[in-house]
């Protein structure tokens, strides 16, 4: 588990609630749910990515999780494709493994507080 990553909310409350003042309360889950779309191919390329040694591609795919769980508000995903990320950027591809069950669990969280 990643320090601190329990003392960060599932879903950021006031990124929800500014989101329902914009398009409504339909918007946030429709949001969510076209992240959770797009992040199996992203988690796939980052598996590839390190069974290959290819750092800038975990790098740059876990940026791509890390943005778009920023803008749903899904903080606890974000901080852990973070984490992915900076692996990547730090060519430390050894350390991706472990945090890729850590970034399950959040996304299953994410998908909890959001069911379909």
């Amino acid at each position: 588990m990643l320090p601190g990553l329990d003392s960060l909310p599932v879903v950021d409350t006031e990124l929800r609630a500014e989101l329902e003042m914009v398009g409504g309360p339909e918007l946030p889950p429709r949001l969510v749910h076209m992240f959770l779309d797009d992040v199996p191919s992203l988690i796939e390329q980052i598996q590839v990515a390190t069974g290959s040694g290819d750092s800038v591609t975990v790098s740059r795919s876990a940026h791509r999780i890390k943005g778009g769980a920023a803008a749903v508000g899904a903080r606890r995903v974000a901080a852990v494709a973070k984490a992915i990320e900076f692996a990547g950027k730090q060519a430390r591809l050894p350390e991706v493994p472990s945090l890729l069950p850590v970034l399950d669990t959040t996304l299953g969280e994410l998908r909890s507080a959001f069911p379909a």
